[in-house]
């Protein structure tokens, strides 16, 4: 939904044509899953003509032989997933994320249609539209942090709920106003 948003917005829009693009795009919704794993099964299963969701989501269907085809937006929005170790980790922890990070370990996810968070040359990805060139490099991508303040101001901002003296979220109001 932030993608959306930053869509119009990351491309000269202003905020109130963001949000009225925003309605818009409610107004095509018919279904909310709790998750991207649940939209895509939804989808897959005959609910709505398109799916938002994530790349790998994609790659992982027709790697188990949906026959989807999908886009990566001009404007999209970066998905980061940190790890972090706590204090008292076992060293067994430290090397797990280490894996994580290496060529290998990058190499595991990048079949699972996660884009890899370092170069690995020659890579080829089953599933992906061109499995030569699997993750090509989106026009514009957007950031949490450089495009909408960090999670800090986006949560209130974006999915406030109107609680304790908090405003709603320009997101929630629209989806509380559509009905989806």
């Amino acid at each position: 939904l932030l993608a959306a948003y930053g869509s119009v917005t990351g491309n000269g829009g202003s905020d109130a044509e963001a949000t009225a693009y925003l309605q818009d795009f409610f107004d095509n919704v018919v279904s909310l899953p709790d998750s991207s794993r649940d939209a895509t099964t939804a989808f897959e299963q005959g609910t709505g003509d398109v799916l938002l969701s994530y790349e790998n989501e994609a790659i992982l269907a027709k790697q188990n032989g949906q026959d989807v085809d999908y886009v990566v937006p001009d404007t999209t929005m970066l998905i980061e997933n940190p790890c972090a170790l706590t204090e008292d980790a076992p060293a067994v922890a430290a090397d797990f994320l280490d894996f994580q990070l290496s060529t290998a370990g990058q190499e595991i996810y990048a079949a699972s249609g996660f884009r890899p968070v370092i170069d690995l040359p020659g890579l080829s990805i089953e599933g992906a539209n061109d499995p030569s060139n699997p993750f090509p490099t989106p026009e514009n991508l957007l950031s949490i942090d450089d495009d909408f303040g960090g999670w800090s101001e986006a949560n209130g901002r974006f999915f406030g709920d109107g609680q304790d003296e908090n405003p709603l979220g320009v997101i929630t109001e629209i989806q509380q106003s559509s009905g989806s």
